[in-house]
This record gives C-alpha cells, structure tokens and sequence, in this order.
C-alpha cells in the first residue's frame, strides 16, 4: 500500500479509484470477459470496489517488496481482463510509471522496448489464444539489461517468474509515502516513427481528459456497466476503458431527478438539457476543457511527424531552435514564454470551475 500525499490540483488515477471506493465499496466495480477460460485458461471474475481494492494494496506491496523504486518503469503485457486493470492501478498506486505492450509483439519488439523504457520489471500471463506469453516475456527479459523481475498471471508459469494469483490473495502491507501528482507519467504507450517506435510518456491529467471527453460525449446514466472492445494497449484503449470507468463516479454526481423534474415541468429533452443539465456540468466540462488543452497543447509527437519547417507548433520548434548551431536562449525564452501564457492565462480564468471538476464526486452527498 501507500501513504497518499494528495495534490489538490491533479488527481491520479488511484487517487480518482480511491474517491469511488469511498463513495460505493460494495457495488460491482469489474467484469472479466466470458471467453476467459478460453482465451488465457483463467476463469472469469467479477470483483466490487472493495475486493479490487485489496487485491490492488497486495500487488501494490508486492512491487515495493520486490524493491522497485518510485518512477521505476513496469512492462505489462496483458490482456483485456480484470488483471490488467488491477496491475496498472497497483503500479500507479505505489508510484511506477506503466509501459504498455502490445499483445502482438513478441521477442525482438518486447526485447527493444525493455531496452528503451529501461524497465525494472515486466508482468504478462500464462498464455493468450494458445501463444504461451510466459516463454516470450522470459526470453525478452534475459535480454534486457534492465529487467529485474518477471511476474505472471495463470499456471503453469516457467521457473523464476513469480506468480502473481496467489499474491493478489494476501494482505498488502508495505506502504511507501508518494505524492500524487497528475502531471507525473502514469503511463508509457509506443509511437511508430519513420526509426521505429518510440517510446511516449502519458501523464495522467492526459488520460483523465481523454475518459472525461468520452463519458461526457456518451451521456452514461448512473450506474451503467461499460462494456471495453478495446485492447488497452494504447493510449486510445486506456482512454476509452480504464479512464472512462475511474471517470463515471463524475458523471453520476449530476442527480438525474433533475432532468426528469424538468420534464414533469413541461421542457422537451433539449432543453432540459441545456437549462438544467448543462448548468450542473460546466464545472466538469471547465475541468474537461483545461485538461484537453494542456493535452493538445503539449502534443509532441504527432506534430513532429505531421508538421514541416514552414508551420510548427511549440513543442517541436523549441528543440529546433536549440539545435541549430549555436543556442539563441533569448529567442528559446521568448518562445517558452509565449507557449505558457496562454495556457496561464486560460487556466487562472476558469480556476474556480477547475478546482471544483477535479473534486467533483469526491464526497457522497
């Protein structure tokens, strides 16, 4: 476990988890798959709040035990299954930062990305459709400098990998005190450049924007069970499962009495929406707004690859200056002044909505 330092300005995954733990510790928080059993030889689970939280404590005291360091880098290579969730969500809580691997790599790709995120630790399962995972994750491994622990999920688990089923069934006891920060890396997802792929540290406030705009945009009603067809392989797979199913306590904070007291009252749906629906949320969608633009604004690699000399944006222009020839730090302190202010500026203008959406479904009213 961990000693929580909370930041007040941006929340953590764990920290986003934890709210709703509070708020509903026995409602049904994860469903595995019905095709479980066939694709990795595990049997499904369904796990409330509370089981996944001690379930998350014991790997969490599991990583710190093993002596991993905070911002140390952990592989996971899994599938779309409860301990995906369970392992990211331990990895964030006693402060690691999660590089995720794509299911469809295998020795040379795992091997290369465990060079260049320098991972101490890799955790993957037994075997996925009949490919045993296990072997790859061994093999990658003995070839990774870095690597110093190997963690699986399932039987039949080669010699030296420790099985992490079992460890999910104790009590977590090492705790370690650790800031929750939203702007460190929570997670690491993979860019294909013209020199390969390469590795993109996410912070959280970038997965939070990314699951705010989806559950905002979707209109879930309370209590909704989210379905994800989506490999969380990516930072786009992240967004639309693990960060949309931390983001529901924030939408379900909006009563839903409301609208249907204004439909009583004689409004059609539009405008119950916007005169009594869309007051209720401005302090998610200020929130909303201020994450997405720090997102969008602090984009690196897509505006590299789809940008040229004769319009770029800031992130890409700034290291261009500094590495023609000489250093003009004036025009490199010019430039950087120029891309905070606005974002200053848009952030001090909506800051009270801000503070409010971060904390909005924090407490049960």
């Amino acid at each position: 476990m961990t000693a929580p330092i909370n930041n007040p300005v941006s929340p953590t995954l764990d920290v986003l988890f934890q709210r709703t733990l509070a708020r509903q510790p026995h409602a049904l928080a994860l469903i595995d798959p019905g095709n479980k059993l066939r694709v990795t030889g595990q049997l499904p689970r369904r796990l409330t709040y509370a089981e996944a939280d001690r379930a998350i404590s014991a790997l969490a005291s599991h990583f710190i035990e093993a002596g991993l360091p905070a911002n140390a880098v952990v592989a996971i290579q899994l599938p779309n299954t409860i301990e995906f969730v369970l392992t990211v969500l331990a990895a964030q809580r006693v402060g690691l930062v999660v590089a995720i691997l794509p299911l469809l790599w295998r020795q040379a790709e795992l091997t290369a990305a465990l060079n260049r995120t320098a991972a101490r630790a890799i955790v993957t399962t037994s075997k996925i459709d009949g490919v045993i995972y296990s072997d790859l994750a061994m093999n990658a491994a003995a070839e990774a400098f870095s690597i110093r622990h190997v963690c699986g999920f399932g039987s039949d688990l080669p010699e030296g990998m420790a099985p992490l089923d079992d460890i999910m069934t104790r009590d977590g006891g090492a705790r370690r005190a650790i800031v929750h920060d939203g702007r460190k890396a929570a997670i690491i997802s993979f860019d294909v450049t013209a020199d390969g792929f390469r590795p993109v540290p996410r912070p959280h406030y970038s997965l939070v924007a990314a699951g705010l705009a989806i559950s905002m945009e979707s209109g879930f009603p309370p209590g909704a069970t989210v379905m994800s067809a989506f490999a969380p392989m990516s930072f786009a797979g992240l967004a639309s499962s693990l960060a949309v199913w931390l983001l529901k306590g924030f939408i379900d904070e909006i009563p839903r009495e409301y609208e249907e007291a204004a439909l009583v009252d004689g409004y059609t749906r539009l405008q119950a929406f916007v005169k009594v629906v869309l007051p209720q949320a401005i302090t998610g969608i200020a929130a909303t707004a201020i994450f997405c633009l720090i997102f969008a604004w602090n984009e690196y690699a897509f505006a590299l690859l789809l940008t040229s000399g004769d319009a770029q944006t800031m992130p890409p222009f700034i290291p261009f200056i500094i590495g023609e020839g000489g250093q003009d730090w004036p025009a490199v302190a010019a430039a950087t002044t120029l891309f905070v202010l606005p974002i200053l500026i848009f952030t001090v203008v909506l800051r009270k909505h801000l503070l409010r959406g971060i904390t909005f479904g924090a407490v049960r009213k």
